[in-house]
């Protein structure tokens, strides 16, 4: 009995151009009618369909076949550089081997898992702890002054009407330590708040926010009078996600449309930004920066 034609057109059997459709909606190279072969492109909905593979992964896979034993081909008179895996070895079991050697003992996964749950819950905690900071700032009454900073804005949160940036050029200075104690100080020198209690969150950067310069500057600023108390507060890594990025998200969309030339021009665009609670900015200079890594090395013990 003869299959439906409208069946075999389906399955890429009725025709030279169906069959050609078929090739091209895969992604697979075809021969036209004039016998020219063609390279077929994959639709875009196609290729999220694809794992895209790292170069890590390829190199998981590289290690798992060195592990195997190779011999040099014996049917060459001359020295040659191809090696040959035992013909007893195909891909039915080089995958399972591979899999065994990645996925290793299930108690070694299960505490992956635990660990990562615990991770997960860290970060967790610590959003809500942020969160309940921000809200205790806000009360009536309150002495905590609740802030974040992060690498090159300070970004107090609605305990002020504002929002603060100290900028620098890195002809000026890095972006270590002591360049972020240094526009810290800056900042509270400047008589932002009357506040006594600060609450300082950022992220797990130890180059830059979990350091013995951080530690200095604290010190000196409860020395000085200006606050009683320091509570600097970290968020668990891969999960920083702080309020200076909101403000971050409007400088990107501001840069898309002005053109700055020198610093000065970046200064007045970051004033600009917005029009409602603007951004207080300030220039760093080089004699701005301070050693806070010298004091740290002298007073401090954080081995």
């Amino acid at each position: 009995m003869e299959e439906n034609p409208r069946k075999q057109r389906r399955n890429g059997e009725g025709s030279e151009f169906a069959q050609r459709k078929i090739w091209r909606n895969i992604g697979k190279s075809y021969v036209n009618k004039k016998g020219i072969l063609k390279e077929a492109k994959v639709p875009p909905k196609q290729e999220k369909l694809y794992r895209k593979y790292t170069k890590e992964d390829e190199n998981k896979v590289v290690n798992q076949i060195n592990m195997f034993p190779r011999d040099v081909s014996h049917y060459t008179r001359n020295r040659s550089s191809k090696e040959y895996l035992s013909p007893d070895l195909n891909i039915n079991r080089l995958y399972p081997a591979f899999n065994a050697q990645i996925k290793g003992n299930p108690e070694n996964r299960q505490d992956l898992v635990n660990r990562l749950a615990l991770h997960h819950r860290k970060a967790g905690k610590a959003i809500k702890m942020m969160q309940q900071d921000h809200k205790n700032s806000q009360l009536s009454g309150s002495s905590i002054c609740t802030c974040s900073m992060d690498l090159q804005q300070v970004l107090f949160l609605p305990t002020l009407t504002h929002s603060f940036m100290n900028i620098r050029h890195e002809g000026t200075s890095g972006r270590g330590g002591d360049e972020i104690a240094s526009c810290v100080l800056k900042l509270f020198l400047g008589d932002v708040t009357d506040k006594k209690q600060l609450t300082m969150w950022s992220d797990n950067c130890c180059g830059q926010n979990k350091n013995g310069m951080i530690i200095v500057l604290w010190i000196y600023l409860v020395v000085k009078g200006i606050f009683d108390l320091v509570d600097h507060k970290f968020l668990v890594s891969r999960h920083s996600f702080l309020s200076c990025d909101r403000d971050f998200a409007q400088i990107k969309k501001g840069k898309k449309v002005c053109k700055c030339i020198v610093p000065k021009d970046f200064v007045e665009m970051r004033a600009n930004d917005r029009n409602v609670q603007p951004f207080v900015v300030t220039m760093m200079q080089k004699e701005d920066f301070l050693d806070f890594k010298e004091a740290s090395n002298v007073y401090l013990n954080t081995q």
